[in-house]
């Protein structure tokens, strides 16, 4: 089509156009006005000459009633254009049509060169199309407006689905039966789909006299009532897509004119549809994305780097910063406020890596309303538009979980090395008082095994607790199970609940392994009559603390050295390690009767109760 052809919307003021704004401009409009890239745009942006005369013309045209057109010849640099303008619809006067020729050649003949008929139906075709959002509605709505223009009594678009069918969704019928539905494609469709594919058309003016028809192609037009028919392909990237086929009931001699229009039809119609088809994918795709903005438990945020606002922020944000959204959204400086001041120079610095075209990750601390501090990870990335960054979107994630994690990790790591240097100290020590009061090899492996043993058990029962906190009643009954030694006539425990710190119940529990030792060699546990008694109680010392004071007591065993002649490492161990390690008062008593041992250590308050 030679003519250039576009739709307007004037801008009023006081009801008096002041510029217009481009809806819908062809190839032709921007080659005779010079206009590029004009859709969106106004008159006035663009900056053409001529603006008096061209105001003058849209102006008659929009207080013009129907379509009666107003034409001027306006001088576009070395181009005489004639310029015809219309208003679209009676309800929307700011509506204009304009259609315009290069008549440089028949200036002065009064030649009219375009039937205007043909082009009004365009720009009502254009208008009708353009506010709708449905692929069937513009299907079936540019259907209609060119089977009213041309009197055909069917018309409809259809997808070609492989080599053996086609599906009509829409359509428009006056006179004829409907078609929609799914359809195999008739001999003579096939016979003419390479030549649609290659964007040849296919006409037929007279079923019944067309010498290439055979049998079964007459019998196929005769059910759907239809002696005339044209199809236009649409291809897109090489591919066919759809036709746009138009029945008529009679047969019809298709003119060059009709052919044209059908032909222009098509490729707006289904233009219309993809750019229709486009936006409900991009609605689509921006349900899913506010979806999972709306589930995710990270916080999805989008801000304009142009003015600085934020233009979306997901719920999460309201759980982790305790802030509602539309406060922060209406006033982005909020979100700086809540960064903790120490942080708040490197979160920012995000923002210049945003705006030139770089991934920013950036960890800071946010001070809750409530006071509380929480740690955020805050991935940020560039969104561009035309190739320009115009936007910076981003994932919040709180750590504070993770980074609290870590804290422990690393207190426990320090814990876990100082820890096992007291307990290679002890080893060695153990070791070396143990050689060192023992003889006999044999002898002195076994007692350094079971002392490491009592140790082994007591590093189990602290790994079970958080506390790494020990009950005082568990160390001592699994030292005597450790034995065979459990309740009954012979052994008799009993305390309150009392949770020994680690270190205190390191060497408490040696300290009960050597009495358990020498009570098997020696004492109660080995004679016949023999009883043992474990008991404790815990009182409130002067300095607030509390003091527990253990009691070991055999009795029942016929004679004790009063004085023993050899001082063994169990006895250093109570009267010298304690005292000196803990601070304890001890007491050990070799009676006639039997061993007693007492142990008084200060513990925090706290270790009542495990």
């Amino acid at each position: 089509m030679g003519d250039g052809v576009c739709l307007i919307e004037l801008v009023l003021i006081d009801g008096q156009p002041i510029d217009w704004r481009y809806l819908e401009v062809n190839a032709a409009f921007e080659r005779m006005t010079g206009l590029k890239n004009a859709v969106g745009r106004t008159f006035q942006e663009l900056g053409p000459p001529g603006y008096e005369r061209w105001l003058e013309l849209v102006s008659q045209a929009a207080a013009s009633g129907g379509a009666k057109g107003v034409v001027h010849e306006l001088a576009q640099g070395t181009l005489a254009l004639e310029v015809e303008a219309y208003r679209i619809g009676a309800d929307k006067p700011q509506r204009i049509g304009l259609i315009v020729r290069d008549v440089t050649r028949n200036r002065g003949t009064g030649v009219d060169i375009r039937d205007s008929q043909k082009l009004a139906y365009l720009l009502r075709l254009s208008d009708a199309l353009l506010p709708l959002t449905g692929a069937d509605d513009i299907q079936s709505t540019a259907a209609g407006l060119l089977a009213v223009q041309l009197g055909a009594g069917r018309v409809f678009f259809a997808t070609i689905e492989g080599d053996a069918e086609y599906h009509v969704a829409a359509e428009y019928t006056d006179g004829l039966p409907g078609h929609l539905g799914r359809h195999p494609l008739s001999a003579s469709q096939r016979r003419w789909l390479p030549h649609w594919r290659n964007g040849h058309l296919s006409s037929v003016v007279d079923s019944e006299a067309d010498i290439t028809f055979s049998d079964e192609d007459r019998a196929t037009y005769a059910s759907l009532g239809t002696r005339s028919a044209i199809e236009v392909p649409l291809l897109r990237g090489g591919q066919l897509v759809a036709i746009l086929a138009v029945h008529h009931a009679k047969n019809h001699e298709w003119t060059d004119a009709e052919i044209g229009l059908i032909c222009q039809t098509a490729e707006r119609g289904w233009a219309a549809v993809e750019r229709a088809r486009a936006e409900a994918d991009l609605r689509e795709s921006e349900a899913r994305f506010r979806e999972f903005g709306e589930k995710s438990s990270d916080v999805l945020w989008i801000t304009d780097l142009e003015t600085m606002k934020l233009e979306y922020l997901s719920p999460a944000f309201e759980r982790i910063w305790g802030e509602e959204r539309d406060m922060v959204m209406a006033n982005s400086s909020r979100w700086a406020e809540m960064v903790h001041p120490d942080d708040l120079a490197q979160a920012a610095r995000a923002l210049p890596r945003l705006m030139s075209g770089e991934a920013a990750v950036s960890d800071y601390r946010i001070v809750r309303a409530d006071g509380e501090v929480r740690f955020i990870r805050d991935t940020g990335f560039p969104m561009h538009r035309n190739g320009k960054v115009t936007r910076g979107g981003g994932i919040a994630r709180d750590v504070t979980d993770v980074r609290l994690a870590e804290q422990r990790q690393r207190i426990l790591v320090a814990e876990l090395q100082h820890r096992v240097r007291n307990i290679l100290t002890v080893v060695r020590s153990v070791f070396q008082r143990t050689a060192e009061t023992t003889v006999d090899p044999d002898e002195m492996a076994n007692h350094f095994r079971g002392r490491l043993d009592a140790m082994a058990r007591t590093q189990v029962m602290a790994a079970r607790s958080a506390a790494r906190s020990i009950d005082l009643e568990d160390l001592i009954r699994d030292e005597l199970l450790s034995v065979g030694i459990g309740d009954g006539p012979v052994f008799r425990i009993a305390g309150p609940a009392v949770a020994l710190p680690f270190e205190t119940a390191e060497l408490i529990a040696l300290a009960v392994h050597e009495l358990t030792t020498n009570s098997l060699k020696y004492g109660a546990l080995k004679a016949k009559r023999g009883r043992l008694d474990v008991r404790w109680e815990t009182n409130l010392s002067y300095g607030g603390a509390c003091k527990l004071d253990l009691i070991w007591e055999e009795s029942g065993v016929p004679a004790v050295p009063i004085a023993p002649s050899r001082r063994g490492f169990g006895r250093e161990l109570v009267e010298e390690a304690l005292p000196y390690r803990l601070g304890a008062e001890t007491k050990l008593e070799f009676r006639g009767n039997g061993v007693r041992c007492s142990i008084s250590v200060e513990l925090p308050s706290e270790r009542l109760v495990p």
